[in-house]
């Protein structure tokens, strides 16, 4: 196994992609009447690598349109591009903040950050997106805000609205779209942090219409 292939393997270990995501990609997305749209992602993944970042992408649509399916599916192709990704809802990402509230910052540099090591391998492979690297909501906010190539926000207006909550997304999100990286949003709400809602708004925006998909699905396998 040469350093890309653990490197893209390690990667895909600290995703967070769910497991029920892991195998899904754009083309085994049920198009129904979003056809367009998924020319439009496609078109929008074509030259992401770790090199060339792809701006901010925003999904939105009601619930069960399949917005994290495709988020999901985006996520997959490009971590076979050597790309990482981190995906976590809205409340999951606020979580972690929670999670490390309380906790000083290490000494912290990039040198060190987010590295995984593999014992049959003698070189060290950086995996920003391996949140058990981050001791401090310091060390986690900066890794969120510039070291993981893609970030996926799912489900972004489903957490607890506080203050502190929009500030940390606020903060993300214009972070990450004032320095050109990848971020990838799905929302099915209006009550969105206002920043971050502006960004969205200014960035690639596209809407998923009908049905709950996942309903849709599940009465076809059922008359099959």
């Amino acid at each position: 196994m040469n350093t890309n292939e653990i490197k893209i393997k390690a990667n895909k270990e600290h995703s967070n992609i769910p497991a029920m995501y892991k195998a899904v990609t754009v083309d085994n997305y049920e198009v129904l009447e979003n056809a367009d749209t998924v020319n439009k992602i496609k078109e929008y993944m074509k030259n992401i690598t770790p090199d060339n970042a792809g701006g901010m992408l925003t999904l939105v649509g009601r619930v069960g349109t399949g917005k994290t399916h495709l988020v999901c599916a985006i996520g997959n192709e490009l971590l076979e591009r050597g790309v990482s990704v981190l995906f976590l809802t809205a409340p999951q990402l606020l979580n972690e903040y929670i999670k490390r509230y309380s906790k000083q910052p290490r000494v912290f540099n990039n040198d060190n950050v987010g590295k995984y090591v593999i014992s049959t391998w003698t070189d060290e492979v950086k995996v920003p997106a391996d949140l058990t690297r981050y001791a401090s909501s310091y060390e986690l906010h900066d890794a969120l805000c510039r070291l993981v190539d893609v970030l996926i926000i799912d489900d972004l207006g489903t957490e607890n609205g506080t203050e502190w909550a929009e500030a940390q997304i606020d903060d993300i999100v214009n972070t990450r779209y004032s320095t050109g990286l990848t971020t990838i949003i799905t929302t099915n709400t209006g009550k969105l942090p206002e920043r971050a809602k502006s960004r969205m708004m200014g960035s690639a925006h596209y809407v998923l219409k009908g049905q709950d998909y996942r309903q849709i699905l599940h009465k076809r396998h059922q008359t099959h």
